[in-house]
């Protein structure tokens, strides 16, 4: 570990080098509007050229219009297509984690809940949006991204480094936004239908309409069933003695989830477009147990409904000051189930082996509406003031069924109202961004008798503040390159559970203060004809994070966490042949547990490998046949912040490589088939603490192998 810090110096000057190289005017980098170009002969037969690669490249992974969006960013950016997981079996967690400085959490297979971190930081603390609304708690939730269904997804956006004011200026873990599908791929009606390794089932139809100019109509269904019983390593809880290692089969992991949503478009008074949308999702989970356990009816079932209307300007209109309101709606419904046949579910107080015809059922609702006016104004050409201000009001009602000692969150309610503002300027080839946000959060919790501790907890009432600020300066020689350096500092106040405890096994600690982070990125992008560069080096400090501690009996939140992470990253995409195309995502970091406890400082972070990388190639399309092969490779990593070996994954040798490969053959116009082969080589198996969840206090992470998928596209 301690080669890292020559290497992010080598990889800073191979960053300049290659920007040097790069933006000479021999590679085709130089923007076609420059004023270099004094010959109007040579600059027409060099737009000529630029658009004959651009629509060449179209037929790739990596589209013309994808690199320029990723190019108009002046930070760590990230847009993914559906192109990525379409014809596989890859959940959105699985999708973000082979994105540079994004890691993933995953607790089994299709449907399992799954969380990710980015550059070191955990998933509770990370963003997530569905179309530009946020998804997270005010209880403290992580955000369970294996609970929706990639295929109604049309596109994912990641913020890495500073957030935009448009989604509130702060978030110490950066920002995922999900985009809903909203038309179909070719053809009015899309139907979609996927077999694969394990059970896997998987259903699709939607339709899309346009009746007159601007009026779009898209509605669409999906299915998703998996019996999930592949092989795995039970060490039979000894990792230490192999003699007593066998192969079973997983036990009580099936899924069943559907959902169904409608997105209208319509004009509004000529000069605005009204985008609404509404989203019914329902899934069932049964719940294995951990290692050398078994579960018989441990289950969690949950119901959302998210709707959203948004007010936005007809992109034919321009105006010098403009604002688009939207409001949004998103429900939550769950029950976790578990009984006396269930040896390990993981909740500490709520074991009910031993006891006959004993069941528990914890169950939420959680109520979240959403309100924001997003406005724009256009000073100049070369200077655009951004503005949003929103609210947020969340409503969460806990139930409570259980044979035994009561657990679950307390009934509670916040309040949130943010003003962010973002100041975007221009001065030639150089620009400057200067933003923040306030945050004004109201937390009320009811209290009540807690049974396990045998007292009563008071009611709760606090206002706290929060604010952030960023900045960054970026210089654009040309068109094609671009030079940035980008700085934050964000807060994070305590959640409500965090704050007021839990039933149970919980304790409050209302002396909480807030996490604070601190962020600084440098980084270039190279855009050419037939490659995409992108290079970044980041430092990350997270300071008095809020962590667990537990002394085997309670636990109880405590300022005692922290983490240091720095790093490159590094993404790279070129075209060898007119068919040939290849990809490389890395992350070479250096995530560093600053928690004031138990010796960890200085650890390496669980979950966070020195090393990640992702290779692909593509080859084709030859007459509708083309074929990917990409390795997924981790350099050794700890499931534990005290680093002890029996928690080392892998246990022996440097890391884990993942080998998949996808095959797709498109007939024209009409049908695509695919078939994808995930970890072809073996299963993987390591297990680590689950914080932050509702399905299980404790479990581990799957990676099932020989994750095989056959599909059909076919469109009307």
């Amino acid at each position: 570990m301690n080669r890292i810090n020559p290497l992010l110096g080598t990889g800073t000057l191979l960053l300049f080098i290659l920007y040097l190289f790069f933006t000479h005017p021999a590679y085709g980098l130089t923007s076609p509007n420059d004023s270099s170009n004094k010959n109007p002969e040579k600059s027409d037969s060099l737009k000529s050229d630029l658009t004959h690669n651009i629509n060449a490249l179209e037929k790739t992974v990596v589209t013309g219009l994808r690199k320029q969006r990723l190019l108009d960013h002046a930070q760590s950016y990230t847009v993914i297509k559906a192109s990525e997981w379409i014809g596989t079996t890859k959940s959105l967690a699985d999708v973000l984690a082979e994105q540079t400085g994004v890691q993933t959490r995953r607790y089994g297979a299709t449907g399992s809940f799954q969380t990710v971190s980015i550059r070191g930081i955990q998933g509770n603390k990370v963003l997530i949006l569905l179309d530009g609304i946020p998804l997270n708690s005010a209880s403290g939730d992580v955000v369970d991204l294996g609970n929706i269904n990639p295929h109604r997804i049309a596109e994912i956006e990641i913020y890495k480094g500073i957030v935009p004011s448009r989604y509130g200026g702060s978030s110490i873990g950066g920002v995922i936004n999900l985009k809903s599908k909203t038309t179909t791929n070719n053809g009015p009606i899309d139907l979609f239908s996927a077999l694969g390794a394990f059970g896997h089932l998987k259903q699709s139809v939607s339709a899309f309409h346009a009746p007159k100019e601007k009026v779009n109509l898209f509605a669409g269904a999906n299915f998703l069933a998996s019996e999930n019983d592949f092989p795995y390593l039970d060490r039979n809880n000894t990792p230490y003695n192999p003699s007593d290692d066998q192969i079973k089969a997983i036990h009580n992991h099936q899924i069943k989830a559907f959902d169904i949503q409608f997105h209208p478009k319509f004009p509004i008074l000529t000069k605005h477009i009204l985008s609404s949308g509404i989203t019914y999702s329902s899934s069932r989970r049964n719940q294995h147990a951990r290692e050398g356990r078994l579960n018989q009816t441990a289950r969690y079932d949950e119901q959302n409904v998210h709707a959203l209307c948004r007010l936005q300007n007809a992109k034919d209109v321009q105006t010098v000051f403009s604002i688009e309101p939207e409001i949004s709606l998103n429900f939550r419904n769950g029950l976790t189930y578990w009984t006396n046949q269930d040896s390990s579910f993981g909740h500490s107080h709520g074991s009910l082996i031993g006891k006959e015809n004993a069941y528990g059922k914890l169950g939420f609702q959680d109520w979240q509406l959403y309100g924001a006016i997003v406005g724009e104004l256009l000073l100049s050409n070369n200077l655009i003031i951004n503005t949003t201000i929103s609210a947020n009001h969340n409503d969460f009602k806990p139930t409570t069924t259980v044979t035994g000692f009561p657990q679950g969150d307390w009934k509670s309610e916040q309040q949130t109202g943010i003003i962010s503002a973002q100041a975007n300027g221009k001065f030639g080839s150089f620009g400057a961004t200067l933003g923040g946000g306030f945050k004004l959060i109201r937390g009320e919790t009811d209290g009540g008798f807690d049974q396990f501790l045998n007292r009563t907890i008071p009611s709760g009432d606090t206002i706290t503040t929060a604010w952030s600020f960023f900045g960054g300066v970026h210089w654009r020689p040309s068109e094609a390159s671009l030079l940035f350096f980008n700085g934050a500092r964000y807060n994070k106040p305590p959640t409500l559970r965090e704050r007021y405890g839990a039933k149970g096994g919980l304790l409050p600690n209302p002396n909480l203060i807030d996490e604070t982070g601190y962020l600084f990125e440098v980084g270039t992008k190279i855009n050419g004809a037939s490659l995409y560069c992108e290079m970044v080096g980041f430092n990350t400090i997270n300071k008095d994070a809020i962590i667990m501690i537990s002394d085997g009996y309670m636990s109880k939140p405590a300022n005692l966490g922290g983490a240091h992470i720095y790093g490159l990253e590094a993404n790279l995409w070129y075209s060898l042949f007119k068919r040939v195309q290849y990809e490389l995502q890395g992350t070479l970091q250096r995530a560093t547990n600053e928690a004031s406890m138990n010796n960890w400082q200085g650890n390496m972070l669980p979950g966070e490998p020195a090393l990640s990388m992702t290779n692909k190639l593509t080859f084709g399309p030859f007459s509708g046949f083309s074929l990917t092969y990409w390795l997924d490779f981790h350099s050794y990593f700890y499931r534990d912040p005290g680093n002890t070996p029996g928690n080392r994954v892998p246990h022996d040798g440097f890391g884990v490589s993942f080998h998949n490969a996808l095959i797709k053959w498109n007939f024209p116009k009409k049908c695509d088939i695919s078939f994808s082969i995930r970890n072809m080589a073996d299963f993987i198996l390591h297990y680590e603490e689950m914080g932050q969840s509702r399905n299980a206090g404790y479990s581990w992470i799957l990676f099932p192998g020989r994750e095989w998928c056959f599909s059909v596209a076919y469109y009307l």
